[in-house]
């Protein structure tokens, strides 16, 4: 006689029929499409082999910008992604769509990130992003500073100069929700626990400006412009 836990659901039944009908293979995909609640569009990512959804769900905070005190949850089929467990542990396939919801991480989780500072994404007013490791709460904001200028990390757009290591006259700002138009200016004697950041925070850089190139830039087009106003005369 078959007992009652030797049956399955028919719906455990079915979804391990389309878990499975739609993955042949243990490989890893090489990309994943991800939909959110907030978006009808369709987000793809590239991954690699080997790759957790833990390093993957990293990979789309970065890209999208979305804040580490914010909690990222995939699902497969309704099934939720453990971090430590592969993406072929779920034998996604190629192109794989991914559900994925963000949700506020409780203040308890919050304040161990704090005390588990450890890297920076430093990100430039064009959008490109640099991780800065090795870091603590007791760094200081000069210490990012003389990091960028050291390593050279952006190159200066027209308009704007190169950060010097000795005397790294740059502007970091933060803030806690990404905004790239709004956030505390930082100080450079401060820690950077002093400011509440948590690990992988994102710190906006603004470079420093060649003021030297933008008042000739402003010579000349006064000059033109007055040029092409006698040419009227």
């Amino acid at each position: 006689m078959t007992t009652l836990q030797g049956l399955e659901s028919p719906h455990t039944v079915q979804r391990s029929w389309d878990m499975s009908r739609s993955a042949p293979s243990n490989a890893a995909p090489r990309r994943v499409r991800i939909r959110t609640l907030s978006s009808k569009d369709l987000l793809e990512f590239e991954t690699q082999e080997g790759m957790t959804v833990g390093e993957l769900k990293a990979h789309i905070a970065q890209k999208m910008s979305i804040s580490p005190r914010k909690r990222l949850i995939l699902r497969w089929y309704g099934t939720s992604m453990s971090d430590p467990h592969t993406l072929s542990h779920y034998n996604l396939p190629e192109g794989a769509l991914l559900e994925m919801s963000v949700h506020t991480r409780a203040a308890a989780d919050v304040e161990q990130l704090k005390t588990q500072l450890r890297q920076v994404r430093v990100k430039s007013v064009d959008g490109k992003v640099v991780l800065i490791e090795g870091i603590k709460p007791t760094s200081k904001v000069y210490d990012i500073k003389k990091t960028i200028g050291e390593r050279r990390l952006f190159k200066p757009e027209e308009g704007y100069l190169a950060v010097d290591p000795k005397n790294p006259v740059c502007e970091l700002v933060y803030s806690t929700v990404f905004g790239a138009t709004f956030g505390v200016p930082l100080e450079d004697d401060k820690t950077l626990g002093s400011y509440g950041m948590v690990n992988d925070d994102v710190l906006l850089f603004k470079p420093p400006i060649d003021q030297e190139f933008l008042d000739k830039q402003a010579a000349a087009e006064k000059a033109a412009k007055e040029k092409a106003k006698k040419n009227k005369l």
